[in-house]
């Protein structure tokens, strides 16, 4: 199959979704098909990256070059990461058999970051999702969502009965165990953030740090000034960071997901610290953790939306004493690598062409 894979964000920065897509097209193409990066957003160099490139995707006008590039291609099917609403997307959306992929309710997002922040383009991005993302979804073949509340959610399944939630995941045989069984008398929890995002819930982590300061947390990706037993490292590369992480125990993920209106989730942040062999603790329901069947008792849930704070804390330090020097499994890591998702995204992506007709 030909799959063209249109992603608009920038793939010269070496972020998680440039992870993300890199190992998705290896491991596609290593189960023989013929793929194309289409990236839309980019401002690298583009003759260091062996995929098509350009500065825009055309939101307001129609790309030409865009779509000449895809005719050019012949894709049987076409993978689109959904941002936003554009004219060069509704132009492709018509001539080829197109799955996009939702990895939040962008609209209760955006509406979260406008009700903070009070800015302007957090509004208009409210607006445009909210009545312009029926659209695209309508429009397009399929639709693949990082999780199984995605999936069945109205503002999906309204508009496209060709829906799989398939979780996020990450070739794990990548990735060296870091963890080790501790010899600090101390326990440290890390966790790796992005500014303006409150759903990762860092004001949380900080409320958890005054009911327990006998354990360091360490906030890399943000600035701030911390308690006693709070460390913010700003950004790090990630030979920085790894360092850091080497002297932690168990690693923290999103704990504030119901600020968009989720319950669940699949971040590859969290796959990641799993693949090092990190215990984590999350404030969601994680979809491989669904998909698997198991109760791993490395993976702490923890309910900030039913749970009082105090009662959180003392689950916490619990799940700390336990967790301090456990190594997470290879065995354990299989619902979470590429091998699990992505043999379901391609699964997905035939049932998809063939309901469709070859025409």
């Amino acid at each position: 199959m030909k799959i063209a894979y249109i992603v608009n964000h920038d793939l010269s920065k070496q972020d998680g979704v440039t992870k993300k897509v890199t190992m998705q097209v290896d491991f596609w193409r290593q189960k023989g098909h013929v793929v194309e990066i289409f990236c839309t957003n980019f401002s690298g160099n583009k003759s260091d990256y062996g995929f098509k490139c350009y500065s825009d995707f055309g939101r307001f006008f129609i790309r030409r070059d865009i779509v000449k590039d895809l005719s050019s291609f012949g894709p049987d099917i076409v993978y689109f990461r959904y941002s936003a609403f554009g004219f060069t997307l509704l132009k492709i959306l018509s001539q080829y058999k197109c799955i996009g992929e939702a990895n939040t309710f962008e609209v209760e997002e955006f509406w979260g970051l406008f009700k903070k922040y009070k800015r302007i383009k957090f509004f208009l991005l409210w607006l445009a999702n909210k009545y312009l993302r029926p659209i695209i979804i309508l429009k397009s073949k399929g639709l693949v969502t990082v999780t199984h509340q995605m999936a069945i959610a109205d503002s999906n399944k309204l508009y496209n009965k060709h829906v799989i939630g398939i979780p996020n995941g990450i070739n794990t045989t990548k990735y060296k165990t870091l963890k080790r069984p501790s010899t600090d008398s101390s326990t440290q929890l890390f966790f790796m953030g992005s500014p303006n995002q409150p759903w990762h819930g860092v004001d949380l982590i900080e409320a958890l740090a005054k009911e327990l300061p006998h354990i360091e947390f360490h906030i890399v990706g943000l600035e701030g000034e911390g308690l006693n037993n709070v460390h913010y490292h700003g950004y790090l590369k990630s030979d920085k960071y790894m360092k850091l992480l080497e002297n932690c125990h168990i690693c923290i993920g999103s704990l504030a997901l119901f600020r968009n209106g989720m319950d669940e989730g699949s971040p590859l942040k969290v796959r990641e610290y799993i693949a090092l062999g990190f215990p984590v603790v999350v404030g969601y329901e994680d979809t491989s953790i669904i998909d698997s069947g198991m109760n791993y008792s490395w993976f702490k849930k923890v309910d900030f939306k039913g749970d009082s704070l105090a009662h959180i804390a003392k689950e916490l330090d619990v799940f700390c004493s336990k967790s301090k020097d456990f190594v997470v499994s290879e065995e354990d890591k299989y619902f979470f690598s590429l091998e699990h998702t992505e043999g379901k995204r391609l699964s997905f992506f035939d049932d998809v062409y063939r309901l469709q007709g070859e025409g």
